[in-house]
């Protein structure tokens, strides 16, 4: 009889020492392996929307467990499988331009959906200041001048916006970017703030006093770059007239039949078209790097002729010099 009762207490005693698993997926005593899995999504929205949509990728990750996803056009993403905890986001994007970001912290319930809404992303920001000068006479050297239109171009930017195409005039139907400008003041000096980081050109433009281009400025972050002068190019320095055998200038062209245009480009200015009295030659607009020189022959008719070049630049800005 006592035999059988201790039997009885030792089966007791076991049962109760044995702790038997929870195997709900949402029961927070559950294990982790068996736990529900949760989501986190969201939008990113870059200071530059464009970039969504032309090549930038932006990676979404989290800091305290490995995963990470490419969000798409529209800016959107979604983690999957996350076990439940606390958690930070990180932004990065292959445009060294943008700034690296984390938000949170967030925390993340057993198996549910978590939308943590719109993530802005920065750009890393500089500045650029100079001045415009033009060719002074005599001696006099150069001369600040105010009142000039200053254009910052970034060939990078355009050259992603637009691709030649062989069986249509690259500049039909598009949508030219964007072309930051500034003025020169008084004292012939300009600034450029809260730039994109990146490499740029500025570009002095006036109808009368000619053009100019800087040499490549390097924008970083909070930084002003200081680039010093730009001196302005005369229309008449841009193009000359020579003999057909490019021997001496050729001054008077009123009695030859065939000259030769010469000509120098500078900046972003790739493509050029002649006009004689006011007929294109070559029709077609024509690629060219730096300068050249192009055969042009005359009109039978007698008398002045008229011969000036048009530049067109990669942001399809067409400038005539005569």
């Amino acid at each position: 009889m006592y035999k059988y009762l201790s039997f009885l207490l030792i089966i007791v005693l076991i049962s109760c020492s044995t702790k038997i698993e929870p195997t709900n997926e949402y029961d927070p005593d559950s294990p982790s392996s068996i736990k529900a899995k949760g989501e986190i999504r969201g939008m990113i929205s870059p200071e530059d929307p464009q970039d969504l949509i032309s090549g930038v990728t932006f990676e979404v990750s989290l800091k305290e467990y490995s995963i990470s996803y490419n969000v798409e056009e529209d800016g959107s993403f979604i983690l999957n499988g996350i076990p439940e905890g606390t958690y930070t986001i990180r932004v990065k994007s292959s445009d060294s331009a943008y700034k690296s970001i984390e938000v949170g912290p967030f925390e993340l319930r057993i198996g549910s959906k978590l939308n943590i809404g719109n993530i802005f992303v920065p750009l890393k920001k500089g500045s650029i200041r100079g001045i415009v000068t033009v060719s002074g006479n005599d001696d006099k050297g150069t001369q600040k001048v105010s009142g000039i239109d200053v254009f910052l171009l970034s060939e990078t930017a355009s050259m992603q916006k637009f691709m030649l195409n062989a069986s249509s005039d690259r500049c039909e139907n598009i949508n030219t970017p964007k072309i930051i400008s500034s003025v020169s003041s008084p004292d012939g000096s300009f600034t450029f703030e809260n730039i994109r980081v990146g490499t740029y050109r500025a570009n002095p433009v006036d109808s009368q006093l000619g053009m100019g281009y800087s040499n490549d400025i390097e924008v970083k972050e909070n930084t002003t770059t200081d680039i010093g002068e730009i001196t302005i190019t005369s229309p008449s320095a841009l193009i000359h007239i020579e003999d057909k055998d490019s021997v001496g200038t050729a001054i008077d062209v009123t009695n030859k039949e065939i000259v030769r245009a010469v000509y120098m480009m500078g900046g972003f200015v790739n493509e050029y078209k002649l006009t004689v009295d006011s007929m294109d030659f070559p029709e077609e607009w024509k690629m060219v790097a730096e300068g050249g020189s192009e055969l042009v022959t005359l009109p039978d008719q007698d008398g002045e002729h008229i011969i000036f070049i048009k530049f067109r630049d990669t942001f399809c800005r067409v400038s005539a010099v005569y």
